[in-house]
């Protein structure tokens, strides 16, 4: 749903994006003339596999989830994005349809840019291009490894490999330590890694034992990274 775009900064968006905060000030204010405001509830899809977009996100509330899903309905989440994260760039190269669905995991909005006017102006402005694609290499050699981990290690790396990748993101330090600055059950942690909840369950319980990773204030607790990356980097399983 489109919204009145009040209480929101469209031209900061606009100008702290990884894709146009190089462009100068007139270009910009294309951008903002055209961006539009839209509400999501929780559930709810940006876009699905198969569909085609005229236009691209950014993420001002909520957070988001990057799915696959199998012939028989079976998910694998490739990736979370928060706020401010940039989505939808393939259309601005090609209108075939999409091979991701992203789904709301808690209630947002987004600003969307027809991809016409970006396209338009990156016309004038090759830089928009360069950005993007500066932007999706970095995104993409993150995915890279954490789909080596899912391939050849056991489901104990699988899960130290996931919860590394998203610290890199969405974490908080302390002096004694980061939290992982996400909501996940085990029930979401058990789909991002291919393994049944009672699994995942067994090995946090191991963990918590160990101090390796611990749950405080409703959010899991890394006090050494360096071991988690050791655990991550193992080949046998429990």
């Amino acid at each position: 749903m489109t919204e009145n775009n009040n209480n929101i900064d469209i031209q900061q968006i606009i100008s702290q994006s990884p894709w146009f905060g190089e462009l100068p000030n007139d270009a910009q204010q294309i951008l903002v003339s055209a961006a539009r405001i839209e509400t999501y509830p929780k559930h709810a899809f940006l876009y699905t596999a198969g569909d085609t977009s005229s236009k691209v996100h950014c993420l001002v509330e909520g957070h988001v989830r990057a799915l696959i899903t199998s012939p028989q309905g079976h998910e694998f989440g490739l990736d979370e994005f928060r706020p401010n994260s940039w989505l939808g760039e393939a259309m601005l190269f090609s209108d075939e349809r999409k091979v991701l669905s992203v789904q709301f995991k808690a209630a947002g909005k987004t600003l969307c840019l027809p991809t016409k006017t970006v396209i338009a102006l990156a016309e004038q402005h090759p830089s928009i291009y360069r950005n993007i694609l500066k932007n999706q290499i970095k995104r993409n050699r993150g995915m890279y490894r954490l789909m080596a981990g899912m391939l050849f290690y056991p489901l104990k790396s699988r899960l130290a490999w996931r919860i590394l990748y998203f610290l890199k993101r969405h974490s908080v330090k302390e002096k004694d330590g980061t939290y992982l600055d996400m909501d996940f059950t085990q029930q979401d942690l058990a789909r991002l890694v291919f393994g049944s909840r009672q699994r995942v369950n067994k090995i946090f319980k191991h963990w918590s034992e160990i101090g390796l990773v611990v749950s405080k204030s409703k959010k899991y607790f890394i006090p050494n990274v360096k071991r988690l990356e050791k655990e991550a980097s193992q080949t046998e399983e429990l």
